[in-house]
């Protein structure tokens, strides 16, 4: 039973480390086709890049 678990980590590890190699290429390719600028305003806009969001003003501005 020990070796199903082995191999199931493994390909689990393997899985995590496909799925990052394809999210990179798919980043690389929106910043070549968006340019640098471009690509960056719209991973904001996303939440995709890091730091908190720029407030935004809501409907209801608390107790009034």
């Amino acid at each position: 039973m020990a070796k199903k678990r082995e191999s199931k980590e493994d390909m689990e590890a393997k899985l995590q480390e496909v799925m990052s190699f394809m999210g990179k290429r798919s980043a690389e390719a929106r910043q070549k086709a968006w340019g640098k600028r471009e690509f960056k305003k719209r991973m904001k806009e996303w939440g995709k890049l890091g730091g908190r969001p720029k407030k935004t003003e809501t409907k209801g501005k608390g107790k009034q």
